[in-house]
């Protein structure tokens, strides 16, 4: 995305994408760095295999093989308790690429804007850019297994 700069950060416990945005000037909101403003999406480490696992084989897979319905647009769950969404977006960047938007339900916004945190992640960067493949690698540095899922 042309306007959109992410950082994924991993700590212990935690796995954070850090969004620097363009600020746009006809909008008017305080900028969080010149010229920039931030957001930025928490989620619990041990989530990180059932988002993989969900992208691949819940999105990304036909419904014949195994992937969601075709109606189905967003998956939740309950991960070390905290309210987890993966929810498919048909236009997920500035040039209208399909994507993922990851959403933590349970930690309010770190910036005061919204409810919740989320980040939106188009199939370009998950795919090309190989973020996907990053988050993979996570999961093994980090001896992460599938874990307990509850839903909603």
């Amino acid at each position: 995305m042309t306007d959109y700069t992410r950082f994924v950060i991993c700590s212990p416990d935690t796995l954070i994408f850090l969004s620097k945005i363009v600020a746009d000037k006809r909008i008017s909101s305080k900028e969080d760095e010149p010229g920039l403003w931030l957001e930025q999406a928490e989620f619990p480490l041990v989530a990180l295999p059932w988002i993989v696992r969900t992208i691949e084989d819940k999105f990304w897979r036909w419904p014949n093989q195994g992937g969601l319905p075709n109606d189905t647009l967003h998956v939740s769950g309950n991960i070390a308790g905290e309210q987890l969404k993966i929810r498919y977006v048909p236009q997920c960047s500035d040039d209208g690429e399909k994507g993922i938007k990851l959403q933590n339900l349970s930690r309010p916004a770190v910036n005061g804007r919204g409810n919740s945190q989320s980040v939106l992640l188009p199939n370009k960067l998950l795919k090309q850019a190989g973020l996907l493949q990053i988050l993979k690698d996570l999961c093994g540095k980090n001896s992460l297994n599938y874990p307990d899922v509850y839903k909603p």
